[in-house]
């Protein structure tokens, strides 16, 4: 989380950072005494769309962010992890895990059928190659 909201930042800084010249603004926060109220109160309204157009902006972000984790949080329905049936190994690299079967499961299969899983009384991880192995 600390990753999503460090880029938060940086583009929500960006924008501001380009904008501040743009609305007559000090870099230091400070508004310019020159040109006073006209110029003023239209600088305060060109701040007041960009806080709107900044929160829309992470809004957008977060929401990405948990449509992302949700596609890839649930280990059920994500046929990129590899996770053993026999032990609590997992990763994302096919060769990795086949490896680790062979080594460490000696005869044990590495893509198990329903079948075979209930048999052996493993529980089900929701793979496409369940539904169609021994």
């Amino acid at each position: 989380m600390n990753e999503i909201s460090a880029r938060q930042n940086k583009a929500i800084m960006a924008l501001l950072y380009f904008a501040m010249p743009l609305l007559g603004l000090a870099q230091n926060g400070k508004d310019r005494k020159e040109g006073v109220s006209d110029e003023y109160s239209q600088n305060d309204k060109i701040a007041s769309e960009l806080q709107v157009k900044a929160a829309e902006i992470t809004q957008f972000i977060e929401c990405s962010t948990n449509k992302c984790e949700k596609l890839f949080d649930d280990r059920k329905s994500n046929n990129f992890l590899y996770s053993c049936y026999y032990c609590d190994y997992e990763t994302n690299n096919k060769n990795e895990y086949e490896s680790h079967i062979v080594l460490k499961h000696l005869g044990k299969l590495s893509y198990p059928g329903k079948k075979y899983l209930e048999k052996l009384g493993l529980q089900l991880k929701g793979k496409n190659w369940e539904m169609y192995g021994s």
